[in-house]
C-alpha cells in the first residue's frame, strides 16, 4: 500500500498545477506525446487498459510489460504529413525467476531538411532538425492482477544550431483481471526536467497523466475502451476565432466565450473499439474518435474524419503486422506501420 500512497501524492500534486487553458507551444519535447506504434494510432494515440503481449503499447504504459512480451522486438514507424517519420524500436525481456519484466529501446522523429532563410528574407545554410528518448522500463506485479511499470529517459533534440537535453519517468499501474475481461489503469507520463537549455529558457516537458478502462464483451468478439487523458490540466480549449462554427460530437454550443463543462470534459476523452475476429484472434479492426482532435483540426466548410482513426492487424507466421491511420486534419492523415514478433518463435522452430 506505501507505493500505492505515494503515487497518490505525486498525482494530486500534479493535478494542482498548469490548470490554465492554451496548450500549444507550452511544453518542448512534444514529440513524446506521438502515438508509439499503429495499434495505439488506430486506438486514438493514447493507450487503453490492455494486457497481451504488446510492446508496442508498453514502451508508454511499462505496467503492460509481462512474461509475453519476453524476447519480443517490435519496429514502429509512422509517415506524417509533411515528410516527417517518427517512430519506435524496442526490445522485451524476463527475469522470471525474480517476477521482473524489462524493456529498452529508442524513439525518435526526424523533421528532415529544411531551407534556411534570414529575417530580410535572404538564404542562408540549410538545416536539419531530429529528436530521441533512448528509454529503459521494469515492471512487476506488486498484488493480484495489479502491476506497477516504470521508464526512465533520456532525451536529445537538436533544431538547426540549438540542442537540448532532458530526463523523464513514467510511472503507470494496471489492474487486469483476465476472467472478467476488464481492465482499468493510472498512467503519468514524462515526469522530468532539462539538462541542458536550446537558449536561456528553461521549459517543461509534456506531462500527462491518464486514466482508462476496458472490458471485452462476453458474447462478442469486440473490446471497448475510454481513456481520460491531459488529467493534469482541464481546460483545453484554446483561442480560436471559428467558435461560431465549430460543432463536435458532444453537445455543448461552442459560439459561447466559456465552453461549457461538457465540451472541456470531452475533451480528455478518447473511445476506441476493437474487433478480435478469426478462432485464433489472427485478425483485428481498431476504430476510435477524439473529441479534442475534432475540436481543434476540424475545417468547417468540409465534412471530413478529423479525429477518427482507425487500423487493423493481423498475425502472420512469426509476425504480427499491424496499420494504423490518424486521421487529423483535411490536409493529411499519419499513417503507421507496426511489425512485432518473438525471439523464441524462431528458437521453437529450429528445435523441431
Amino acid at each position: 500500500m506505501k507505493t500505492l500512497s505515494i503515487a497518490v501524492v505525486v498525482l494530486l500534486s500534479t493535478l494542482g498545477s498548469g490548470m490554465q487553458a492554451q496548450i500549444g507551444g507550452d511544453y518542448s519535447y512534444q514529440f513524446l506525446q506521438l502515438s508509439p506504434s499503429a495499434r495505439a494510432t488506430a486506438l486514438g494515440g493514447v493507450i487503453p487498459a490492455i494486457k497481451d503481449g504488446d510492446l508496442g503499447l508498453a514502451y508508454h504504459h511499462p505496467a503492460m510489460l509481462s512474461e509475453e512480451t519476453h524476447r519480443s522486438i517490435g519496429f514502429h514507424h509512422s509517415f506524417a504529413p509533411g515528410g516527417i517519420g517518427q517512430g519506435l524500436l524496442s526490445y522485451g525481456h524476463s527475469l522470471k525467476d525474480k517476477n521482473i519484466h524489462l524493456q529498452g529501446g529508442i524513439q525518435y522523429i526526424d523533421y528532415g531538411d529544411f531551407r534556411g532563410y534570414d529575417r530580410l528574407g535572404t538564404e542562408t545554410a540549410p538545416f536539419s532538425g531530429a529528436e530521441y528518448s533512448f528509454f529503459v522500463g521494469a515492471s512487476r506485479e506488486i498484488y493480484e492482477d495489479l502491476s506497477m511499470g516504470a521508464n526512465m529517459k533520456f532525451i536529445t533534440s537538436r533544431l538547426g544550431t540549438y540542442s537540448s537535453a532532458a530526463v523523464a519517468m513514467d510511472l503507470s499501474f494496471l489492474y487486469y483481471k483476465e476472467s472478467q475481461r476488464f481492465g482499468a489503469s493510472l498512467l503519468i507520463r514524462n515526469l522530468g526536467t532539462q539538462l541542458s537549455l536550446y537558449d536561456e529558457v528553461d521549459e517543461e516537458l509534456p506531462l500527462d497523466i491518464q486514466l482508462s478502462v476496458t472490458k471485452r464483451l462476453e458474447h462478442l468478439p469486440f473490446r471497448m475502451g475510454a481513456v481520460l487523458h491531459s488529467l493534469n490540466r482541464w481546460d483545453l480549449s484554446f483561442d480560436d476565432p471559428r467558435l461560431d462554427e465549430q460543432g463536435t460530437l458532444f453537445g455543448d454550443d461552442d459560439s459561447a466565450a466559456e465552453l461549457g463543462f461538457l465540451d472541456k470534459f470531452s475533451r480528455h476523452l478518447v473511445l476506441s473499439g476493437e474487433f478480435l475476429l478469426g478462432p485464433e484472434e489472427n485478425f483485428r479492426l481498431r476504430f476510435s474518435y477524439s473529441n479534442q482532435r475534432r475540436a481543434e483540426l476540424k475545417v468547417a466548410p468540409f465534412r471530413n474524419l478529423a479525429g477518427f482513426s482507425m487500423g487493423l492487424g493481423l498475425r502472420a507466421n512469426r509476425f504480427i503486422i499491424d496499420y494504423g491511420a490518424g486521421i487529423y486534419h483535411v490536409a493529411g492523415t499519419a499513417h503507421h506501420i507496426s511489425i512485432r514478433t518473438s525471439l523464441d518463435k524462431f528458437s521453437k522452430d529450429r528445435e523441431l
